[in-house]
């Protein structure tokens, strides 16, 4: 076999969880972790189960920080110095947690809010 036929053969991507995801969904998915823009794999993707979990998951993220921060935002003192610097802590957690686990290729749940199905999987 020719060097050239060598590195054109189609590479087997066993190491994948669930199965022959494109690379561009896990992008997509991973994206979707960053505020509003999980609406980026839910309109790009509205058929595609795993990109429509993510999107979930970083609206639910989203939701979470938004309600951490007017809670910490509103409570003098207390919210100041302990919910929001905690919640920040606790959020970024999440985040990165999401982005790894879409980049792998998983769909596993964020800790805590990620129970909850906002989105479904249009027909």
């Amino acid at each position: 076999m020719s060097e050239q036929a060598k590195n054109s053969a189609p590479q087997d991507n066993k190491s994948n969880p669930i199965g022959a995801l494109e690379q561009d969904v896990k992008i997509l998915s991973a994206i979707g972790y960053i505020g509003l823009l999980f609406l980026v794999p839910y309109l790009v993707k509205p058929k595609d189960k795993f990109a429509v979990f993510h999107a979930n998951q970083g609206l639910l993220l989203l939701i979470a920080t938004v309600v951490i921060n007017a809670i910490g935002s509103i409570i003098p003192v207390i919210g100041w110095f302990i919910i929001l610097p905690l919640g920040g802590i606790f959020t970024l957690v999440l985040f990165i947690l999401g982005i790894i686990s879409a980049l792998k290729g998983e769909e596993k749940r964020l800790p805590l809010i990620g129970n909850f199905d906002l989105l479904k999987v249009q027909n």
